[in-house]
């Protein structure tokens, strides 16, 4: 009896061993000392991920990450290395080995050196790794303990089980060819609170565009369930949902991740594994993209046309880059501030409920009864670039260009104008701000296809027809009035007649001076609320009438600096934002 006893406790730690190795084994697919090169990768069981290199769009190196592969056709990227702080490598020569310290980019820099992928130091040797279905990576040791995971370092996507805990972030790419940091990020804040931010900003509720405000539940991580929820844990029983969940969840075939998109949104995927389908989103935050402090570069704002979002130019700038319309906009000329040039004088643009999150002032802010008195200040001012005005509280603010995270106002959000001051060149001979804008027309034209160019001016040519033959008709019927009254007999009268002084007289137009020109009279019209002159007493829809007559009083401006350029006045004419009101031509 004692024998058998004392084989037991001999064996006892044998068997254990022998499990544990076997449960090693089962998943470790790949074993210590294994390399892979730029052509290759490893699988996981199911196929869908693959951990190995890609290639930068553009010709910007190469990355090493983790790749899902959606369907036959496409694939995502849901992490990617940084190595030594950065994430591409220049040279697809290196190679990838596990050793005891972990995974390490062999000759990864010009000296030769190697630089390790598995960031933080091991309690024991590693042994092998394992890509599994979930899109995580694993590096185990002997006894099958996981040393170093990549859920443990999220980039920009949250896989299904997949944690973010205190003081961890996602970081948003720049786009879909460049997986360079971005320009947002989602934090898991130590006072219980998942906040979204700018990036180069500080952590404050200034600079946040979107907050969970749960710093009062002691939440220490958010978590994606495999439903698709997104919610915070305290680490117990205690969640607090974020997002709605997959009504058409099916565990067997369905697979959900999160991702901070560059346009600073997050959303949750829901992908069909058995059909190979088109993702779905199944929960966003925030609710608005134009909620998203920089989803438009400076001096531009978020707006919505068509239920689709865009951003739109200040008055007197156009877009720095045409694109990519978020990039932001550029002044078509500076403005001169303070500096004694006769060769520029400013005027003032304005923009009606547009909200900017605005730089500190350049003078006080002050108590003006009327916006005329805010935008004459502005006006006056040369250190002003900018002066908003709100019309409840009638304060007038002035700032410097250029303005940012500017959006279009909620409707319960109270009514302000934005005033913007704009370089106007003086009517003297043509000077290097010609050049440059000639250069900015070079650019646009070649960046729009020939056949959108052919199109964006065959409708100007039409809207131009129509605007004249409205205002012909106008005059061609006052004609006939006044000839008719006076009874001549023209329609007997063939050859050429003679008149005298007085019948001469007798036929001289009966109109104001602005009625004779042409955008004198346009513009008078419109500055009267008078448009209905205009129209010869048809039934037109007024409200496109008058865009128009505002979209060609800017076209028509004597600076050119000031006429829009053919893109904006497309967005113009599709009523994409509100158009400012034309200065006098």
């Amino acid at each position: 009896m004692l024998l058998f006893l004392y084989s037991l406790l001999i064996l006892q730690p044998t068997s254990s061993q022998t499990a544990a190795a076997a449960a090693a084994a089962a998943q470790c697919e790949i074993g210590l000392d294994s390399t892979l090169s730029s052509t290759s990768s490893w699988l996981s069981p199911s196929g869908r991920f693959a951990f190995g290199y890609y290639p930068e769009e553009g010709g910007g190196g190469f990355n090493v990450g983790i790749l899902f592969m959606e369907s036959p056709n496409k694939r995502t990227v849901i992490w990617t290395a940084k190595i030594d702080g950065k994430i591409s490598v220049s040279s697809n020569t290196t190679t990838i080995k596990l050793v005891d310290e972990g995974l390490k980019l062999l000759h990864a820099n010009s000296q030769g050196e190697d630089q390790a992928i598995s960031t933080g130091s091991f309690d024991s040797p590693a042994h092998c790794a394992s890509m599994r279905d979930s899109g995580n990576f694993i590096i185990y040791d002997s006894n099958s303990n996981p040393l170093w995971k990549t859920f443990d370092y999220p980039t920009d996507t949250l896989m299904a089980g997949q944690e973010l805990s205190i003081d961890q972030e996602l970081i948003s790419i720049i786009s879909q060819a460049n997986h360079s940091e971005g320009r947002f990020r989602i934090r898991m804040q130590n006072d219980g609170n998942l906040v979204m931010y700018p990036i180069g900003t500080d952590d404050n509720g200034d600079n946040a565009y979107w907050a969970s405000n749960t710093d009062h539940g002691n939440y220490s991580s958010v978590i994606l369930g495999t439903d698709g929820i997104l919610f915070l844990s305290d680490g117990n029983q205690s969640r607090q949902n974020l997002t709605g969940g997959n009504s058409n969840y099916n565990p067997d075939s369905t697979l959900h991740l999160a991702r901070l998109e560059p346009n600073g949104m997050l959303y949750v995927y829901a992908y069909d594994l058995l059909e190979n389908t088109s993702k779905v989103i199944v929960g966003k935050i925030p609710d608005n993209e134009c909620v998203v402090k920089g989803i438009c570069g400076l001096n531009s704002y978020c707006t919505f046309s068509q239920e689709k979002q865009v951003c739109l130019c200040l008055p007197g700038s156009d877009y720095v880059n045409t694109e990519d319309t978020h990039a932001g906009c550029q002044m078509n000329i500076i403005p001169n501030g303070c500096s004694k040039d006769d060769t520029y004088y400013n005027i003032m643009g304005d923009l009606e409920n547009v909200w900017w999150l605005l730089k500190e002032p350049v003078s006080p802010l002050v108590t003006l009864t009327n916006k005329e008195d805010c935008r004459d200040s502005c006006l006056n001012d040369c250190n002003c670039g900018a002066a908003r005005y709100t019309e409840n509280e009638e304060k007038c603010s002035k700032h410097s260009l250029p303005l940012m995270f500017g959006r279009k106002a909620w409707d319960q959000e109270e009514p302000s104008v934005t005033f913007i001051k704009i370089a106007k060149r003086r009517n003297t001979s043509t000077g290097l701000d010609d050049v440059h804008q000639t250069v900015i027309n070079k650019k646009e034209f070649r960046g729009v296809p020939l056949t959108v160019f052919v199109a964006i001016v065959s409708g100007l040519i039409i809207f131009i027809l129509v605007f004249v033959s409205i205002v012909f008709r106008c005059l061609v019927g006052r004609n006939r009035m006044i000839w008719r009254s006076k009874e001549l007999a023209l329609a007997d009268e063939i050859g050429p007649r003679s008149f005298s002084y007085r019948e001469l007289k007798s036929m001289e137009l009966e109109a104001d001076n602005d009625e004779i020109i042409l955008s004198e009279w346009v513009n008078s019209c419109y500055l009267a609320g008078e448009l209905e002159k205009l129209t010869l007493d048809e039934d037109v829809n007024m409200v496109e009438f008058e865009k128009a007559v505002k979209v060609g009083l800017w076209c028509i401006q004597t600076d050119p600096a000031l006429r829009p350029s053919m893109k904006n006045v497309i967005i113009m004419l599709e009523g994409c934002g509100e158009i400012s009101s034309p200065l006098r031509p």
